[in-house]
């Protein structure tokens, strides 16, 4: 593909305009989509995220919540953390306006812009599920992107601020199963792949201290306690690196508040050692 829209110095990784073809195809085969389908849409976008429309496309995005992932369109790796903030993947209080860094942000009219991009793309990849094939659901995003543009409301186009869609109010988090006077280290352990709880707390022990992406430390640490509501847990313990994934000690069923607890109060199970690291 033709990189056309300029360096690369702001992408972080898996900038899908670097990709050759081969890996190109590679993600059409693991989510099942039609041949040159991903090369065609990102040549509509001009290599664009379909959120932002400056940073690079960096990701197939798919649905959070759904039973079985579907990809639902391309976004870079700030504006799929926001969707994913939106749909409630990372708990209650991760902050929505997280900037994307090709574009100048944080004043009042890009978060009411970023805000309506959002409910753009959240609106019209809304279908993604009710298609029978992933591959159909790709060629209607492709025959709508061809026929309406990347900005349909042209809301990086200039359109007034008055008139820009408004993303619904995020409805209240699932209801957590009640778990009793059952203490988190307790109760059965779940497996990686486990899509039977609304949320997991996972718990990681390091041989030595170890430095892990995507954590809420930038510390080296000899344990890691996370908590994420992604299906499948593995998913979230994967952002964290190929270490994390082999450290595991468990997977539980657990709330964004007893992780807390544990931060602070709990024991490793391997190790016996306190978990607490910041």
């Amino acid at each position: 593909m033709t990189d056309d829209v300029g360096g690369h110095e702001r992408c972080i990784g898996g900038c899908m305009l670097q990709s050759p073809k081969y890996a190109l195809a590679a993600r059409e085969s693991k989510y099942k989509l039609g041949s040159g389908q991903l090369e065609r849409l990102l040549q509509l976008l001009e290599g664009r995220c379909m959120v932002c429309l400056s940073c690079h496309a960096m990701y197939v995005d798919t649905t959070t919540r759904a039973t079985e992932r579907s990809p639902r369109g391309m976004l870079c790796r700030f504006c799929k953390q926001r969707v994913a903030i939106y749909e409630g993947a990372y708990g209650e209080h991760a902050p929505f306006y997280s900037p994307c860094r090709c574009r100048a942000a944080n004043t009042p009219e890009w978060c009411l812009r970023i805000t309506a991009a959002t409910a753009q793309y959240l609106v019209r990849t809304a279908d993604v599920e009710s298609c029978p094939t992933n591959e159909q659901w790709f060629a209607c995003l492709i025959n709508d992107v061809s026929a309406n543009g990347p900005d349909p409301q042209r809301i990086w186009g200039g359109a007034p601020l008055y008139s820009l869609p408004r993303l619904p109010v995020r409805g209240g988090a699932p209801i957590a199963p009640d778990f009793g006077a059952h203490p988190p280290l307790t109760r059965i352990r779940c497996q990686t792949e486990c899509r039977d709880h609304v949320e997991h707390i996972y718990i990681a022990c390091f041989d030595e201290p170890t430095t892990l992406r995507d954590a809420d430390t930038h510390s080296s640490v000899k344990h890691y306690v996370g908590w994420t509501r992604q299906q499948p847990p593995e998913r979230r313990v994967s952002q964290h690196g190929a270490i994390c994934r082999q450290s595991l000690v468990a997977i539980i069923p657990g709330t964004e508040r007893e992780e807390e607890l544990l931060k602070n109060e709990g024991r490793c199970p391997r190790c016996d050692h306190p978990l607490e690291y910041r």
